[in-house]
């Protein structure tokens, strides 16, 4: 293989790698549906304070499986997955870290001052970082597959 052949070998690389990553959109449902689902187990939290009528076991089932359905249907519309990187990995825990402690912050907050529905309000406040976060996670994944 001579140089030229090496080059345009590698363009072609580089070339379709840039053709997958532009593919890898995120469907904008996926994060609406997100923010819906965390929305929604936060007003379940008010509908139901004491958790004897609705189970909140099913509630949170619900919330997991309703998750597990937009990632696959997702991943399915992109048509191909992001790679699990260290990077990657350590993006998520980070995200699920400032997740949880928006609710830790947010669920007490409410409840120190005495505000009507607090979970409802967490929950639109998780539900809002959701949606606010959703496109750079989504550049920061992409960012895996360049490589």
């Amino acid at each position: 293989m001579n140089p030229q052949e090496a080059q345009l070998a590698l363009q072609d690389i580089h070339a379709r790698s840039q053709q997958v990553v532009r593919k890898a959109r995120l469907p904008w449902w996926h994060p609406v549906g997100e923010a819906i689902c965390i929305f929604a187990l936060g007003a379940a939290g008010d509908l139901d304070p004491d958790g004897d009528g609705v189970g909140f076991e099913v509630v949170w089932g619900a919330y997991i499986l309703l998750q597990l359905a937009l990632d696959e249907a997702a991943e399915r519309r992109m048509g191909i997955r992001l790679r699990r990187t260290a990077r990657t990995t350590a993006l998520n825990i980070a995200y699920i870290l400032l997740m949880l402690t928006v609710l830790i912050v947010g669920a007490w907050g409410f409840n120190q001052l005495d505000v009507p529905l607090p979970a409802t309000l967490t929950g639109a406040c998780l539900a809002a970082l959701t949606l606010l976060l959703a496109k750079p996670m989504h550049r920061a994944r992409q960012a895996s597959l360049r490589r």
